[in-house]
């Protein structure tokens, strides 16, 4: 009797052992089925985007918001490729600027950043050209907007590289990803100065030219704040900083909030800096300011160490001087670039910057 029941349990655990490796190789075949309905998923979710802010146009309006008193011309020019000993224009990834130009390009460069730093209290910062997959995910930037970089060994697809330049909104958040910060550091102003490399859109009807150009001299800032309304008056601070700067350089140019079909999905608010072309009869963008709000602070986990919890900084920022767009727009307008009275002096001041640089370490404490 004993031999017969030891003999049927042993049966009945040969088979529940069975059954076991049965139902571990189904649910290991459900989870290599659900892998690309699940990456599906979060790519779906990534791409949501923010909500939009209460004064963002829409229905195809732009919202004016300043216009310089400097008369805008009307006569149909040359454009600025006309000029062959100044510029050598092959495509939008190879260019060359000749005297002048060549100089323009980067004292307007260094002359806004530091007048940022100087008056508006700003932290220069230096920026990979490099930023990884996870974060251009982050921030939803669309990833054509960036030259892939090919690399050799790679272990993983996440951490692709893109060369994005160290003036750009993407280049600050390896800064900030996975920082916590308390309230009394906030709001947290910085200016970065170097180059951009963003795309510009495909269009079949385009001239190809220095406004359609990849690579550019630029000055990008970045402010994290704590709430909503801390966040729009930094956005304003930033536009009457820029504001001061363009108007010394007397030619016309407008501010205008971009309709909400121009907008990427991570803002929701943008204002335009923009300058009238009178070779394409057209104002062409040379700078912008985003409100972000906390859409991009909660993927890439930047924190404010509150009382009660954890809270997201809202952020502001935006590609405040696009140089090659300046100068071809400079040139049409018939501005002589040597009498450009461009502001910012590099040793006033120089002790707000250094200030706001020590305050920036001690984060990291």
């Amino acid at each position: 009797m004993w031999k017969a029941t030891g003999a049927a349990n042993s049966v009945e655990t040969e088979q529940l052992k069975k059954t076991g490796v049965n139902l571990r190789n189904k649910l290991k075949s459900l989870k290599t089925q659900k892998y690309p309905i699940e990456e599906d998923f979060v790519h779906a979710f990534l791409n949501l985007p923010n909500t939009l802010h209460p004064q963002c146009p829409h229905s195809n309006v732009e919202k004016l918001l300043y216009r310089s008193q400097t008369p805008r011309c009307e006569e149909q020019k040359p454009t600025h490729l006309a000029n062959k000993d100044l510029i050598h224009f092959i495509n939008n990834d190879r260019y060359y600027m000749f005297g002048e130009l060549a100089e323009f390009d980067v004292f307007s460069m260094q002359a806004l950043t530091n007048y940022f730093v100087t008056k508006g209290g700003f932290m220069q910062m230096s920026n990979p050209d490099f930023v990884r997959l996870v974060l251009l995910e982050a921030s939803a930037t669309p990833l054509e907007s960036y030259h892939l970089v090919k690399e050799e060994d790679l272990i993983s697809e996440v951490n692709r590289a893109y060369l994005t330049g160290g003036a750009t909104f993407e280049g600050f958040l390896g800064a900030f990803a996975r920082l916590v910060v308390y309230p009394t550091a906030l709001p947290l102003p910085c200016v970065a100065a170097g180059r951009s490399y963003v795309k510009v859109p495909s269009n079949s009807s385009q001239i190809e030219n220095l406004f359609t150009a990849t690579q550019s001299n630029a000055v990008q800032t970045f402010v994290a704040t704590q709430t909503a309304d801390d966040a729009q008056k930094q956005m304003e601070t930033i536009l009457n900083l820029a504001v001061d700067f363009y108007k010394e350089l007397g030619v016309h140019f407008r501010v205008v909030y971009a309709d909400a079909s121009a907008l990427t999905n991570a803002e929701c608010l943008r204002a335009n800096i923009e300058i009238f072309s009178p070779a394409e009869q057209r104002y062409i963008c040379v700078g912008s300011v985003s409100n972000y709000s906390d859409y991009v602070s909660k993927r890439i986990m930047f924190c404010i160490r509150e009382k009660t919890g954890y809270a997201f900084p809202h952020l502001v920022g935006g590609n405040v001087l696009h140089t090659t767009r300046l100068i071809a727009l400079l040139m049409e307008n018939g501005v002589n670039l040597e009498d450009c009275k461009l502001l910012g002096d590099v040793n006033s001041e120089a002790s707000a910057g250094s200030a706001a640089l020590n305050e920036f370490k001690d984060l990291f404490k």
